[in-house]
């Protein structure tokens, strides 16, 4: 069964611009804490692999009833734990950058954007704060939207609004979430952003 077939629009020049400076600060971002973290991340998939790999040969020559020096292995990869993990940090690094990173310049690049239709599941107003939030169906977190949109949309119903071809970012809602780590401002009524990077 192939995809839905949506109407595909152009990107005004201020959000290519937006998905251009996601880009640009999320590449920025990989480099040192992106860079430590698919370390951490390395470290921790190495060991886990390594002593999985160790109880699963120890349970396979268990079960043959057999002796397997698996000495020379495991001597070579606890030699070459570094090396390993620096493979393992760079196939990280790399998997990031090209599934979380990348997209944003694609769509910036092709400015082209579809528009969609999302199935409400849940809405809530919240009084003290003025805020009004929907729960898409397919979608783990919460979007925040204006009161006009609340108001005229319902639970169960759809809402219509424009997502970037390749990234899937959701154009004007929680645009200040798209970009972790960094405090640049949000978006001014879905065009432009207007903050200090």
């Amino acid at each position: 069964m192939n995809p839905p077939s949506y109407q595909q629009i152009r990107m005004t020049p201020d959000e290519k611009e937006f998905m251009q400076t996601v880009y640009d600060l999320r590449l920025k971002n990989l480099w040192f804490p992106g860079l430590l973290v698919s370390l951490v991340n390395a470290v921790i998939v190495f060991f886990a692999l390594y002593f999985f790999a160790a109880f699963i040969l120890d349970i396979g020559v268990a079960a043959q009833k057999t002796v397997l020096n698996t000495n020379n292995i495991f001597t070579w990869l606890w030699q070459h734990k570094l090396f390993m993990i620096l493979v393992l940090d760079v196939i990280l690094l790399w998997l990031h950058y090209y599934f979380k990173v990348l997209p944003f310049k694609h769509d910036a690049e092709t400015g082209m954007k579809q528009k969609i239709s999302f199935m409400v599941t849940e809405k809530e107003y919240f009084p003290v704060t003025g805020q009004y939030f929907v729960w898409f169906l397919g979608k783990p977190k919460h979007y925040e939207i204006d009161e006009e949109t609340y108001l005229n949309c319902r639970e169960g119903g759809p809402i219509y609004y424009e997502q970037a071809l390749y990234s899937k970012h959701i154009f004007c809602l929680n645009d200040h979430e798209t970009v972790k780590l960094f405090t640049f401002g949000t978006r001014n009524n879905g065009y432009g952003y207007n903050g200090q990077s």
